[in-house]
């Protein structure tokens, strides 16, 4: 019967340090790390206020059919709808009056 001989592989050993020298520090900056974390959150916080600003929407009243200058237009005429608030500064809110004179 004969055995199976195992080698093993010496590990490496870890750098002696040298005699005469110092350690080498690790330097920790904790004001790095929150100022980073507060630039990472204020990004975040800045990105939600442009996406929301973006998809921003506001309800406003439409006519159902082309109405000519000077038509007084009836509540049956609306529909409610939604577009971008940006483009709704000088549209009428659907929150406002129904009955209007179209200028």
């Amino acid at each position: 019967m004969t055995s199976a001989t195992q080698t093993r592989r010496p590990r490496r050993a870890s750098p002696a340090p040298i005699d005469g020298l110092p350690k080498p520090a690790r330097r920790r900056r904790p004001l790095l790390v929150v100022v980073g974390v507060l630039l990472a959150a204020l990004s975040a916080a800045l990105v939600a206020a442009l996406l929301n600003a973006a998809t921003a929407t506001t309800l406003v009243w439409a006519t159902a059919a082309s109405v000519s200058r000077g038509h007084l237009v009836e509540p049956v005429e609306l529909v409610a709808v939604e577009i971008s608030a940006s483009t709704a500064g000088r549209l009428v809110a659907a929150t406002g009056r129904r009955h209007r004179r179209v200028a």
